[in-house]
Parts: C-alpha cells; sequence; structure tokens
C-alpha cells in the first residue's frame, strides 16, 4: 500500500476588486444639527453571499461613523449610520455545486461632505476579495466487482482547507474611569478593533482568543458646564474575547488562519451606584471565519489485486496542493502622514486598520505588502478637534519563511497589534506593529486509475499463490468471508496476522487464492 498526503481544498477562483459608492444620510431626529464635519470613518463587513448563475452575489455592509460639531452648543457630536450595497463579480461559469464561496471585505475610506446642518453626502470605497473552493470529491478508485475481486472506491478531497464560521456573538463589557480622571459627561467619540490572538484545533473544537481594544473620548463632567469650559479626556482599554467552534474530523495542531469581523458596537454612560458617572458600557457583536490547513493521510492500492478476468485500467495524473509549511510572526511598520491642510498641534487619539495585499518576492527575500489605514483626531491652533487620515505602505521582510519556489502559492492574514502616532516636523509619524500569519502550500501530483473496463469473455487463467484484496464492511465476520471464497479461516487469519476472531479496525484483508 502506498500512503499519500492530499490536501482537502483548492481555490478554483479568486478576485479583488474596488467599490466607490456614494449616498445621501440625514440625521435622525434625537441627533443636534452640524456646523461641521470633523471627519468620518468606517467598517465594512460582506453578508449574503450566494454562488448563482455564473456570479457571485453578496452585500457589502459598511456602518459609517461622522463626527462633527453641534450648532447648538459647539459640543462634539458623533453619529453612525448603516450603509449596505449589493454587488456581484462574474466568476467565468462556476456553478454553485460543490463550490464554496468566501468573501471579505475592508473599508479604505470614508469621506462626508455637508449638503446642510441636517444632513450628509457620504462616500465609501471597500477593497473586496471574493474566492471560491472546491469541495467535491474525487475518486482514485471506480467501485466496481469483478468476479471474486473488487477494486476498491477510496474518497479523496481536493485540498487541505477547511473554513469555519462562528456566527455573530454579542459580548458586553463595563469600563470604570479611573480616580485619576475626571467623571464622564457624555461619549464624543469611539472605536472598537478586533485583534486575533491565539487559535488551534484541540479535539475536534477549535478554540480561538482574541482581544477587543476600546478606544473613547469623552466630555469631562465639571461644574461650570459652559462652552469655554469643556475639556475632552481620551483613554484606552482592552478586553478579552474566547469563543470555539466544532471542528469534526479536523486533526490537532492544524494551520489555522483566523478572521474576526465587527459587526456592530455601541457604548454609553452606565449606571454608577456612587452617582460619578465613572462607569462605560460596552455591548459588541462579532463573527469570525477561520481557514484551517491540515494533512489528511489517506491509504489506497494501486494494483495488487487479481481480477479473475483481463481488465484494461486507464489512469491519469491528478494534481492538488499540500501544505509545504507555515509561518507566524510579528512585524514592525513605520511611516509618515502629511497634514498640511489640518495645522495640529496635538494628536488625541489614532485608529488604525490593515488592508493585506499578499506576498512578493525580492532579492532572496519574501515580502509581505499591504497598507495601513490610519485617521488621527487631534487639536489645531484654536483648540478645535480636527481630523486627519492617511494611508502607509507596507513591505517588510518574513524571516520564518522560506522563499517559495514557482510551483508553491502563500495565503496570509495580518492582524495589527498597536498603533501610535507623533507629530514630528509637519508630519504625523506612525509607528505600528503587526501579526502576520501564513500558510505555503506546494503543488504535487500522483497518478491514479480514473477507468477500467472488463472482458467478461476472456477469463484468465488461475495461478498458485494469487490473492484477493477484500475491504470488510463493519458487520463482516472471517466465517463469512472465508465460506464466501472457499477459504479457511485459519489460513486468512495467519495471512492477515489476525490473532482473534475480529477483524474491527481492518481496512483491507488480503486472502491467498487455491
Amino acid at each position: 500500500m502506498d500512503k499519500f498526503s492530499l490536501p482537502a481544498c483548492s481555490a478554483i477562483f479568486r478576485s479583488r476588486t474596488e467599490y466607490k459608492d456614494t449616498c445621501d444620510f440625514s440625521l435622525p431626529d434625537f441627533a443636534q444639527s452640524s456646523s461641521r464635519i470633523l471627519g468620518a470613518d468606517g467598517f465594512s463587513f460582506v453578508s449574503d453571499v450566494i454562488l448563482q448563475d455564473g456570479f457571485l452575489k453578496f452585500t457589502v455592509n459598511t456602518n459609517v461613523k461622522i463626527a462633527y460639531i453641534s450648532e447648538q452648543n459647539g459640543y462634539i457630536k458623533s453619529v453612525s449610520y448603516p450603509f449596505s450595497k449589493e454587488k456581484s463579480v462574474e466568476t467565468k461559469g462556476i456553478t454553485e455545486e460543490n463550490a464554496l464561496p468566501f468573501v471579505s471585505a475592508v473599508c479604505t475610506f470614508v469621506s462626508a461632505k455637508q449638503k446642510n446642518p441636517r444632513s450628509f453626502e457620504i462616500t465609501v470605497g471597500n477593497s473586496v476579495c471574493a474566492e471560491i473552493y472546491a469541495k467535491d470529491g474525487v475518486s482514485l478508485f471506480n467501485p466496481e466487482e469483478i468476479s471474486d475481486a473488487l477494486l476498491h472506491s477510496e474518497k479523496i478531497l481536493p485540498s487541505e482547507h477547511e473554513v469555519f464560521f462562528d456566527f455573530p456573538e454579542s459580548l458586553s463589557f463595563e469600563f470604570t474611569v479611573d480616580e485619576n480622571m475626571p467623571p464622564v459627561a457624555e461619549i464624543a467619540d469611539s472605536s472598537l478593533n478586533l485583534c486575533t490572538q491565539s487559535a488551534l484545533v484541540s479535539n475536534e473544537m477549535l478554540k480561538y482568543r482574541a482581544k477587543a481594544v476600546f478606544n473613547c473620548v469623552y466630555r469631562e463632567q465639571n461644574q461650570n458646564d459652559s462652552k469655554d469650559a469643556v475639556n475632552y479626556v481620551y483613554f484606552s482599554k482592552e478586553f478579552p474575547v474566547e469563543g470555539s467552534v466544532e471542528a469534526p474530523g479536523i486533526p490537532d495542531n492544524s494551520a489555522v488562519l483566523a478572521k474576526m469581523f465587527l459587526l456592530e458596537y455601541d457604548c454609553g454612560p452606565s449606571f454608577d451606584p456612587y452617582g460619578e458617572s465613572r462607569i462605560i458600557n460596552v455591548n459588541m457583536k462579532y463573527s469570525a471565519s477561520f481557514d484551517v490547513f491540515f494533512s489528511v493521510e489517506k491509504e489506497y492500492v494501486d494494483d495488487g489485486y487479481s481480477p479473475l478476468y483481463d481488465c484494461e485500467i486507464k489512469s491519469a495524473p491528478y494534481f492538488y496542493e499540500k501544505l509545504f509549511g507555515v509561518f507566524d510572526e510579528k512585524c514592525a511598520i513605520n511611516g509618515s502622514i502629511h497634514y498640511d491642510s489640518v495645522p495640529l498641534v496635538n494628536i488625541n487619539s489614532v485608529h488604525a486598520r490593515i488592508l493585506s495585499s499578499g506576498t512578493e518576492t525580492s532579492e532572496d527575500k519574501l515580502l509581505f505588502t499591504g497598507k495601513l489605514f490610519v485617521s488621527a483626531s487631534g487639536v489645531d491652533e484654536k483648540g478645535d478637534v480636527r481630523y486627519v487620515s492617511g494611508s502607509v505602505p507596507i513591505r517588510t521582510q518574513i524571516q520564518s519563511a522560506e522563499l517559495p519556489s514557482s510551483d508553491r502559492k502563500i495565503l496570509t492574514e495580518c492582524e495589527l497589534l498597536f498603533c501610535d502616532a507623533i507629530l514630528k516636523n509637519g508630519e504625523i509619524s506612525v509607528n505600528a506593529e503587526a501579526n502576520v500569519k501564513g500558510v505555503i502550500l506546494e503543488k504535487d501530483k500522483i497518478n491514479a486509475i480514473s477507468d477500467f473496463s472488463v472482458n467478461y469473455d476472456a477469463p484468465k487463467p488461475q495461478r498458485r499463490n494469487e490473492y484477493v484484496l477484500y475491504y470488510p464492511d463493519p458487520d463482516d465476520t472471517l466465517w463469512e468471508i472465508g465460506k464466501k471464497y472457499e477459504v479457511p479461516v485459519s489460513v486468512i487469519k495467519s495471512e492477515n496476522s489476525i490473532e482473534n476472531e475480529s477483524i474491527k479496525g481492518k481496512k483491507v484483508i488480503r486472502i491467498p487464492l487455491k
């Protein structure tokens, strides 16, 4: 018997598309009117993915957040707006049968223009990656009975890749503002980022740990609550996120690429039993997907059976991708953003997100590439809060991965661990760290039996020492097998090193012919 490590699925379609959409948004009745916009930001996720009629159809959902100065008292206000657009990608004839679609989106930019005190024009840019994986099995043998001989059919899945999902989960957390910080009057601005820390398979359960980083700017509560006495305070808190997904049949220590999606969140002051307004409550809903790569070991027999009739066996090469290696390491990201049009004198908070472009090779080095999108809020010379956004290109070496050859491909996932920014010589200097994970897949092939025909009019003369390879069913017994082939049970036990009457766990039994 020959053993092959075969993968469990392979990508048969990939497409990355940039979308730009514009819409109008009116403030809800409870929101104060706007005197001017400070900035806009957003995050995106994909829903309603359907593969149909040669098209991959899906909905891109973007939650847009606008920060503005209110007309009534000049305080900073923020308002969120859910924005959805149906999209489609032509899939070159791929149908929904035996295909697994997967679509992800990253919000690359958001801009807002004020039309009047109660309405805005919003423009949203999204980068969408669509992938389709084959999930059908491949029969290396066709099942057929040839007199007393059997050709065994083994189902081989075409890749080492499985996709698992953790459906929307809701979590709530409370934070207490430190005693050395002023109480909270109202929350002016906030953001919430998810970062996966670890994901592993253990006992057919995929367990993951992540952290949620909550950034908040709130208006300080004081006795003199006039416009001239308004002070804003910035703080950041982290809280853990844990979960698990059933992963039947997946071996331990498989390579996992995890993606976390923040679907929605809200925050606000919570009841404080001491009446000091120091407790902030955060409610969030998230979803997660996991790409798991593993080696599946299958056994099959390429010859060794002795059919009683002449057979014409046809074989064909079967190409597949097997797991070559994995890498997981931290990388530093440094760059700068110009802000000539917004003269900041101080930075209050920084929000960032990463868009991965994949990998490239240069001078015998493997490089991870992408962009870091940064938005910062700060104070100008007049004391007004202003927002600045820009991007920093990423091109950093991956030390722990071998340089791939032409017959290998790399899948990567990048998560932002932290991002800091300082004012320096008329620019915003950005310093960040990210965690880059990836798997390397290598092309390979085997020769598999694709078809055969039997000439029942030309029986083969039986020779001594010929064998039949029998693949027992769970209910088979040695007595039934021996009776079928007219072979004593003792001979079968001796030939297959069977000590008792049980054949449990035996995949194949060799039966000597008379």
